[in-house]
Order: C-alpha cells, then structure tokens, then sequence
C-alpha cells in the first residue's frame, strides 16, 4: 500500500520550506503533487499528504502555513488535502478545516510526526511517525537504506495500491 506525501523545500535544504509560499504557493504546490500523485498511478480519491518539515507557533501557521493549506484546497478540495507536521500542526489544520476526513470514525488525514510532539499523539492522525530517522538516531534499514517508522492509527490512512 502506498500513501502520497508532498514536499519539496524544507528547512537546511536548497529550497525554503513549502508552507511559507503562501496562498500562490499553495496553488503550485497541489498542481505538482497531482501531477505526480496520478503519475505513479495514485488514486483519484485518495488524499495527498503535504509536509510542514518544521516547529512552527501559532502565528505562522495563521498568517503562513494556513494560507498555503487553502491555496491546496483551491486546487484539490478539502476532502483530498491532508497534513504530515508536528501534532500542534495537525490539531490546527484539523480545526481549522483544511483536511479531509478517513472513512476511519474520529479520523483526519493527519500524518503526525514524534518531532515537536513531546509524548502526545493526536486522537484524529491516521498515522504516527514514530521513528525519525537522523545521523545521530538511525532508523532501521530495509535495503541497506536507514528509513523512519510510522505506525497506522486506523484502517484508512488514505493508502492505494500501485496494482488495484
């Protein structure tokens, strides 16, 4: 099973992180993510899940990060959006109604990292990241490359098949 995530810029990397292109951003952002959701053969119904990399207050999200989430719903509907962030990240997206429901009862399309969680897991996240793997805490290796962990939260995490 396969979960669409979105992320190009990031914090330390050759480009600035995604949420802080705002609105216009937003825009751009889901019409890449689309592209190439659908050409790997994802899903028509499925979310796409797109990153905010880093611990961002209150703020930022409501004059930033909120306005990015909007220019994606512009693009492709609330229902299809979904969020990976720190939990504070997942509970306001969730309020302020820029992600998509799971099937999964009590469930939003809310990828919660451990970063910026303390010990706290959100009750609507469908999945968890449990393990993050960084040079001074290596994940696990599948294939001889050191992968984070996540857990699923519920049945439906927004998940397709390469092959349906």
């Amino acid at each position: 099973m396969i979960v669409s995530n979105y992320q190009y810029g990031k914090p330390g990397g050759t480009a600035p992180s995604d949420f802080t292109r705002g609105y216009a951003g937003g825009i751009a952002d889901a019409r890449t993510a689309w592209q190439l959701h659908t050409a790997a053969g994802g899903g028509q119904s499925a979310p796409i899940f797109f990153t905010i990399d880093e611990d961002i207050d209150r703020n930022t999200w409501n004059t930033v990060a909120l306005q990015w989430f909007r220019g994606i719903n512009s693009v492709l509907g609330v229902q299809r959006t979904g969020v990976y962030g720190g939990i504070d990240v997942c509970e306001w997206a969730a309020a302020d109604g820029v992600l998509g429901r799971s099937s999964s009862p009590g469930r939003w399309w809310a990828w919660q990292t451990k970063a910026w969680s303390g010990n706290r897991v959100h009750p609507g996240a469908v999945l968890y990241q449990r393990v993050v793997s960084t040079a001074s805490n290596p994940g696990p290796l599948v294939g001889g490359l050191e992968v984070d962990v996540n857990d699923a939260l519920a049945s439906d995490v927004g998940q397709w098949n390469l092959h349906p």
